[in-house]
Parts: structure tokens; C-alpha cells; sequence
């Protein structure tokens, strides 16, 4: 928009555009009290479209908050990049366009877990083509623009996004206009120096419009070759010579592989303990997460009870056949100190029983090992279990195959490691 009387025509492009891509329909428009908004022509188009209008009291800015708002942020964001590399004010255009490209990638509260790009497309937004605002950058000419002596790219300042073509927007240098480029190479650590390598003003042409983009064409013989841009050439001209400004910064791979991040996520488990990044985070991440989890479960406890003697006590239980896939048995126990129960188990067992009495006592050995164990660990906390600790168990068969040492045909194919238990 270059005057605000363009506003209107601005506004009923905006309105076709967003109803026909949304299917919803403007139905209130919300505006200070400038010329532009309170002309004849607008008020009647609004009448006859039915939007309604509510315009703010004179020096009151606070009426239409959001609006004033979101144009700080913009005009901030584009202030910035502009200061970062130098450029001067007669880019602001091309900032302003970029810092509302990058506003509407970038995450807002004003919609949990989106973009605001996410919420008007549907799908999330890749960030892979974001380049540096203002970096130098070599643009491809293409082989049917060039014989094989020339050169193969030109020198530009990269400026923004292209909105109807998969490209970036490119000032050149020596046309002095926008043009439109798929095959970049942006080195975002160099400086242009505005000062030295100055290119009239009159010459440049800024805008945002869809229809001023052109494609880059052939250069002549003064274009130059990409080359370092911390060196210096004596022979070379002022009007394609680089800053040779001392770096103030470091670029985001240094600072990445600093911090043990990798832009590269790998395909799975294998790929990534191949690396030592992968491993030293992984590494750091799990205390992390285990201080999360503590952290999440600060109410959760066992209650352990004054009046309750600190002996560890065990249940064990067993079905017969309970699984109608393969009739296998299933195991269970828990263990009790004090007044709470902090260990239990419900496990298939690896063998058809042939009766109650053998999934019983099947089930009855492996709560003995997990009571032994159990023993040990409260030791070393300095809990001696000083008497032996109770196994309960509902099946007398079982009681009595425990205490009777004697091998006979219904025990004999018991196999060995549950014997341990007598």
C-alpha cells in the first residue's frame, strides 16, 4: 500500500480473499476513525456487504488494543532485523513483509498448541527455507541465461519470501530491483557494507506487489563470483567489495554442536548411539525426566503406620489353565511392610500345570526368590528381617509338598529350580 487511500480497494481484495479461502464471512470490522475508513464509499460498501462497523473514539487507541498491538510487534521485528544487518530504511517494506511471514510461523497464545498459519491452512508450517533478513546471498542464473564463460550466480541481498512461487526474494545489487529465486546460497555470517558500495536510490525498486516480481535475468560483465567474504582483493571494485567488518557473532551450527543439539533427528534407537551428541543428551535427559516425574507425583506415597510392626509379609495366588490360548497359569504376589504393600507381580508362567497343586507351587517358588531378594534390599536400608518371613498360600497341597522332600509320580516332573523352596 503506498497511500492510504488505497486502503479501500486493499480492503475488499482482503475480504474476497479470506471468505473465498475460509468459507466464513466478515461480519464486523473494527477501526480507528481515520480519513481512510470513514470515506462515503467505504461506509456504503460495508452497508451493502451487511459487515458491521465499530470505530474507536478519537485519540483512544486503546479501544481497538489488538490491532495497535500486533503493529508494534511488526514494526519492532522489522526494526530489528533492518539494525542487525545494516540495512537501510529503504527496505522497510520488504521487513515489514518478512516479520509478518515469520509473525504468523511463530507460536501465539492467543491459540494453544498453533500457529496462526496452522490454524488457517490446517497444517503445520515448515521452517527449513527460513534464511537470515538481510544476508548476502548468491542467486543461480540459469545455463539458458548464460554462455559457459560467464558467471554462474550473482551477488544479492536476501529480503523475504515469495507468496505465488516456491522462491525467495532477492534485491539485487546491480539491477538494483526484487527479483525472485529458487537456487540460493544465503551465507548468513557477511555483512554488506551500505556505505562503501553505495547503489542509487533512484535505481531501487522495493515492493511487496505480486506483480513488480521478476526473475532473474542475464548480468553483465561486472557481476561477481561468490568468494569468501571476510577476505580482502585490491583489485577488486568498491561496487561488488563486502564488508570486511570483523564477525560479531557465530553462526547457530557452532553454537549447536556446543550444546550437543543436532538439527538432524535420526530414524531410530541404532542410528543415534552411533553419535556421541546423541548420547551425552540422552544422558542429560534422563534425570531430567526422572526430576519431572518426581516432581508430578509429589502427592502420591505409601503410608506407613505407627502401630504396625516393620515385618515383611507376602501373598501369593494361582489360577489353573486361566489362559484359553495356550492353558497356561498365572502367577501373582505382593508384599506387605508395615501397613503397606510395595511389591506384587501378576506374570504368566512359563509351563502348563497339570493341577492346582503344581501352578500353586510353581507360583509359590518364584514369590520365595522375590522374598529373599526382598530380604537382602531391606538389609541394606537397615531393616534386618530377624524372623523368617511369612509366604501365605491357599492351597494345603502345595503347604505339603513344600515341607515333604520325597519325589513321587504326580511331583517328579516338576522342574528343578522350583524344589528350592523346601
Amino acid at each position: 500500500m503506498r497511500q492510504k487511500s488505497d486502503v479501500f480497494m486493499i480492503f475488499k481484495k482482503f475480504m474476497s480473499l479470506v471468505e473465498k479461502q475460509s468459507g466464513c464471512f466478515i461480519k464486523t470490522l473494527r477501526s480507528d476513525r481515520g480519513k481512510e475508513y470513514t470515506s462515503k464509499e467505504f461506509h456504503n460498501f460495508c452497508e451493502d456487504e451487511g459487515v458491521e462497523r465499530q470505530l474507536t473514539v478519537r485519540y483512544t487507541p486503546q479501544q481497538n488494543g489488538v490491532s495497535e498491538r500486533k503493529n508494534q510487534t511488526i514494526v519492532e521485528m522489522a526494526k530489528s532485523m533492518m539494525h542487525e544487518k545494516g540495512l537501510p530504511k529503504i527496505f522497510w517494506a520488504e521487513a515489514v513483509y518478512t516479520a509478518v511471514y515469520l509473525s504468523n510461523r511463530c507460536p501465539t497464545t492467543a491459540i494453544p498448541n498453533k500457529t496462526p498459519f496452522e490454524a488457517w491452512s490446517g497444517r503445520r508450517p515448515s521452517v527449513n527455507h527460513l534464511k537470515v533478513f538481510g544476508s548476502i546471498c548468491y542467486s543461480q542464473i540459469p545455463k539458458e541465461k548464460r554462455s559457459k564463460l560467464d558467471e554462474s550466480s550473482e551477488r544479492c541481498i536476501f529480503v523475504g519470501y515469495s507468496t505465488m512461487s516456491k522462491g525467495f526474494r532477492l534485491f539485487n545489487l546491480q539491477q538494483g530491483q526484487v527479483i525472485i529465486s529458487r537456487d540460493v546460497q544465503v551465507d548468513e555470517n557477511a555483512l554488506w557494507n551500505w556505505e562503501e558500495n553505495k547503489v542509487e536510490k533512484k535505481d531501487i525498486l522495493i515492493s511487496t506487489d505480486k506483480d513488480d516480481e521478476i526473475e532473474p535475468s542475464t548480468p553483465d560483465s561486472r557481476s561477481s563470483q561468490p568468494n569468501d567474504e571476510s577476505s580482502t582483493d585490491a583489485t577488486s571494485s568498491n561496487s561488488s567489495s563486502p564488508s570486511t567488518t570483523p564477525k560479531r557473532y557465530r553462526s547457530l551450527d557452532d553454537i549447536y554442536a556446543t550444546c550437543n543439539y543436532c538439527s538432524i533427528e535420526p530414524e531410530n534407537f541404532d542410528e543415534a548411539i552411533k553419535e556421541e551428541s546423541w548420547k551425552k543428551a540422552m544422558e542429560e535427559e534422563v534425570p531430567k525426566r526422572v526430576l519431572c516425574y518426581v516432581q508430578g507425583t509429589t502427592d502420591l506415597g505409601l503410608s506407613f503406620l505407627k502401630n504396625h510392626a516393620l515385618n515383611l509379609v507376602g501373598y501369593r495366588d494361582s489360577d489353573l489353565g486361566g489362559s484359553l490360548d495356550d492353558m497356561k497359569s498365572t502367577s501373582g504376589y505382593c508384599f506387605s511392610f508395615g501397613s503397606a504393600i510395595f511389591s506384587w507381580l501378576s506374570k504368566k508362567q512359563q509351563s502348563v500345570a497339570q493341577s492346582s497343586a503344581e501352578a500353586e507351587y510353581i507360583s509359590a517358588s518364584v514369590a520365595t526368590s522375590q522374598a529373599i531378594w526382598l530380604r537382602r534390599i531391606l538389609a541394606d536400608l537397615g531393616h534386618h528381617q530377624i524372623e523368617g518371613t511369612v509366604l501365605y498360600c491357599d492351597n494345603k497341597s502345595t503347604i505339603a509338598m513344600a515341607k515333604n522332600p520325597v519325589h513321587h509320580s504326580r511331583t517328579r516332573h516338576i522342574a528343578l529350580k522350583h524344589h528350592f523352596i523346601r
